[in-house]
């Protein structure tokens, strides 16, 4: 992260008439600041989408278009629907969001990838916004699949070792019956 150099304070300069005149150093920390937060939002492991009040594709981080196979370029103005899917009820619930401004979360839900038709696993949190002129959801998608992976690898060695343990105390009883 590069470090950032704001000017130093200083009394505001005046115009003519006593006001406080138009700062440029406020102009740039502004810009600054929201090449920042463009740059950490660029850069989540979350995948984060943008939709508008149409449910079409405003923007896609980094992680969305890796997740979702697609770039905001190819992406931008189609439906949410046609860039990933879960199951009947998402888009009334997309739309339920939307009207009643109502956020909700699904976990472990599973979710199809349009531009590759595979499956995954993900936690999907959906949150209406609302900044000046613009209305939509953002749709932040946290991929769960190798979570459930490693939650499974104990599991299934527990289940190898009981499978184990029977096949050799059935081999002992055939062996030497009681």
């Amino acid at each position: 992260v590069r470090n950032l150099h704001f000017p130093p304070t200083s009394r505001p300069a005046m115009d003519r008439a006593g006001r406080p005149a138009a700062d440029s150093s406020s102009e740039s920390i502004e810009s600054t600041m929201d090449a920042l937060q463009q740059h950490i939002l660029d850069h989540q492991a979350t995948a984060v989408v943008l939709v508008d009040r149409e449910l079409r594709v405003s923007y896609l981080n980094h992680s969305a278009e890796f997740l979702l196979a697609t770039s905001i370029t190819r992406s931008r103005g189609d439906p949410v629907l046609s860039v990933l899917r879960n199951g009947d009820e998402f888009p009334n619930q997309l739309t339920d969001a939307l009207s009643l401004e109502q956020s909700f979360t699904k976990r472990q839900a599973e979710l199809k990838v349009a531009a590759t038709g595979q499956s995954l696993a993900a936690d999907i949190t959906v949150t209406p916004v609302s900044i000046s002129e613009f209305r939509g959801l953002l749709i932040e998608l946290q991929p769960i699949d190798r979570l459930l992976r490693i939650n499974k690898a104990p599991a299934q060695l527990m289940v190898q070792q009981t499978t184990r343990e029977l096949v050799r105390g059935l081999a002992h009883e055939i062996k030497n019956p009681l």
